[in-house]
């Protein structure tokens, strides 16, 4: 885990929550009006950065007519006291019904950002990424039935009629998800939007004319829009974020080196999870508050203290999909299945395997970006580097290939005084053990119990936690040490 790629995750997710589709709520735009909006990006009282939006009319080329809308964000982080800015930008050109025809994006990735095009016909979507891993190009199929619209679309006028089912590209997963957006009308004229989209939950406050005023994203990241000065002042000491690391959940008393605790229990609140928080058979254990929060206890787990079954066993009928390949778990690639054959040769126990195919990706890749766009475990083989959720991946994707039901686990970990967004696996190794959790990013010690679990399922699922995190609060009640 390394909160400073987590600080930069969170302020991208509640940039993408920003940039939701409001032409979700309209059918077709009048004529386009001219943008010129900045806003100051504050993270609680701290202000870390300023965006520029604008929309115009192309006036000439290719897409000459249609509207050109673009948002450009500049964050300035504090990596080891040192500040360094962080660029994202993110262009897109809808035609007169706020469909897209092409997007342009660059996502910081480390220290070589994730560039990524994709063009628009009335079948498919084709997408060009260039990154740290190379070169890509692939298409995706668009619904036919379904109404697709532009993800910058905020930028557009007043709604009017919304269409049915509108659904939009989504620009981090490179999948067509449904848009769900909801429009309320003020009393003073002006206008409220919100909704789950893209890559969390966001609010939009606009005044009667249209302009937006403020805007909140994922992790409590806020958009307070201003003039163009006030919005690029970040001379201030006081801008920078008070934590060195980047941005995390704080809590009042820090905790002793997370590796030494064996059981922890919180109380947790600003988390919206429609089937509740998971219970961990001797992992987690859940209490739900009558306010909506959770009292949840963790005890510390380590794959070396289990015997698991002999490789080749059978898991039920219900967990089966956790060994099956899928768009991201390319757990039948040729390569996938040739490096977990060659890194279990001689290994029976099921556990033992697990806990080798876990330093094993431990071991062999590099730390390094953010969570930009989704690979597959594939990618992830090839490249060597990848963030928390890779690891995972390419962790489950080995343990599948050689049977063992796997999935990820998305939460939160300690580290520096704060809790930090992370992601692991988890394997189940029978039933006398059930699900085992193993995180590769940090092999040969047990899950620490300040490995608190939000949710459980495939890569896909990792980006719904930016769907379900507000204002996260932790209040830390005991700590119990090995």
């Amino acid at each position: 885990m390394r909160p400073l790629a987590v600080a930069r995750t969170a302020l991208l997710c509640g940039l993408i929550c920003l940039c939701a589709p409001i032409l979700a709520c309209r059918a077709q735009a009048p004529e386009p009006r001219e943008r010129d909006e900045w806003a100051a990006i504050l993270w609680g009282e701290q202000k870390i950065g300023f965006a520029h939006l604008t929309s115009t009319v192309e006036a000439e080329g290719e897409y000459a007519g249609l509207l050109r809308m673009g948002i450009e964000v500049t964050a300035r982080m504090a990596n080891l006291g040192v500040p360094m800015d962080m660029e994202i930008s993110i262009v897109q050109w809808v035609d007169s019904a706020g469909r897209p025809k092409r997007v342009e994006a660059v996502i910081p990735a480390g220290a070589e950002p994730t560039r990524k095009t994709i063009v628009f016909s009335e079948t498919t979507a084709t997408v060009t990424r260039h990154s740290y891993d190379g070169e890509s190009t692939f298409t995706v199929d668009l619904p036919a039935d379904l109404p697709l619209v532009g993800e910058l679309s905020f930028l557009a006028l007043p709604p009017e009629d919304p269409p049915a089912n509108p659904v939009y590209f989504n620009l981090l997963t490179d999948r067509i998800q449904y848009a769900q957006t909801t429009l309320t009308a003020l009393e003073d004229g002006g206008w409220t939007v919100s909704g789950n989209f893209s890559a969390g939950a966001y609010s939009l406050s606009l005044d009667r004319e249209w302009r937006l005023v403020r805007g909140t994203g994922a992790f409590g990241i806020v958009f307070d829009f201003t003039s163009e000065e006030e919005a690029r002042d970040l001379t201030s000491a006081g801008d920078l974020p008070p934590v060195d690391s980047g941005l995390g959940v704080p809590v009042e008393t820090p905790l002793p080196d997370p590796r030494t605790v064996s059981a922890l229990g919180v109380t947790l609140r600003g988390l919206d999870l429609e089937e509740g928080m998971p219970t961990i058979e001797g992992r987690q254990e859940v209490t739900p508050l009558e306010d909506g929060g959770y009292r949840v206890v963790v005890q510390a787990q380590a794959i070396e203290d289990v015997a698991g079954p002999a490789l080749g066993y059978e898991a039920p009928e219900e967990l089966r999909r956790y060994v099956e390949p899928d768009a991201f778990i390319t757990s039948g690639d040729a390569a996938i299945v040739s490096a977990a054959r060659e890194v279990t040769a001689g290994i029976e126990d099921a556990a033992r395997a697990a806990e080798a195919l876990n330093a094993w990706v431990d071991a062999r890749t590099t730390f390094g970006g953010i969570m930009d766009t989704a690979r597959t475990s594939t990618q992830i083989l090839e490249s060597s580097r990848g963030v928390c959720r890779d690891y995972a991946a390419l962790y489950a994707g080995l343990a599948r290939a050689v049977g063992i039901p796997s999935r990820l686990c998305t939460g939160v970990v300690y580290s520096q005084g704060s809790f930090y967004f992370h992601t692991w696996a988890e394997s189940w190794l029978g039933a006398q053990n059930g699900w085992v959790p193993l995180d590769p990013t940090r092999s040969g010690r047990p899950v620490d119990a300040t490995h608190i679990t939000f949710l459980r399922g495939d890569v896909e699922s990792v980006w719904r936690v930016m769907e379900v995190v507000g204002a996260l609060e932790i209040k830390v009640e005991h700590v119990e040490t090995f």
